[in-house]
């Protein structure tokens, strides 16, 4: 018998646009299995040898929800995933689990990487959740961006991660901060 997943909360983020420094207009969704298959495709060539050799079709497979920020031109710059329930309860109230994140080879390293970050922050306030936890692996670059980016790596009471990865966690007062960034580009339209 296959297991019923259930539909993630819906999103307004769909209805909105940023305009980004070098990019120009950008907005996110509910990631398209088109999209997934040609990032699938396009950015295993594009990774550097240390990278996660990761598919986003096989991570949707088990996701819960899977967006990706992308130029209006259909340029993905950005995908991430939760595979929990959306928020999660954890001592201390509700966070969101971000069990996926990457950034294209040409965003990384550029405001678009923590603008896309800043988007997780702005999902995380939309289903209800004041904190962002996640594992990531322990490679310097990626601890590095999550810490500029306001993250505190430790444990997380009532959470454990996959014992290869370590545990982060933007505190409320970080993932407010990164909605803050948010919000800074976003569009009246």
């Amino acid at each position: 018998m296959s297991k019923v997943r259930r539909k993630p909360p819906s999103s307004r983020l769909d209805a909105l646009r940023w305009n980004l420094s070098g990019l120009g207009k950008v907005g996110v969704d509910f990631a398209s299995k088109a999209t997934l298959s040609t990032v699938d495709r396009e950015w295993p060539k594009q990774r550097r040898g240390d990278d996660e050799d990761w598919s986003w079709v096989e991570i949707a497979r088990t996701a819960r929800e899977v967006f990706c920020l992308a130029t209006e031109g259909g340029t993905v710059v950005a995908l991430w995933a939760s595979r929990g329930r959306v928020p999660i309860e954890l001592a201390g109230g509700a966070a969101y689990r971000l069990d996926c994140f990457e950034v294209g080879m040409a965003f990384r390293a550029t405001p678009a990487s923590v603008f896309a970050i800043a988007l997780v922050a702005l999902r995380a306030h939309e289903v209800g959740a004041k904190r962002i936890v996640l594992g990531a692996v322990s490679r310097q670059n990626v601890v590095n961006f999550y810490e500029k980016t306001g993250a505190i790596e430790g444990p997380i009471k009532g959470w454990k991660v996959h014992r290869d990865l370590l545990p982060f966690e933007y505190t409320a007062k970080a993932t407010k901060e990164l909605r803050e960034i948010a919000d800074l580009d976003l569009l009246q339209e």
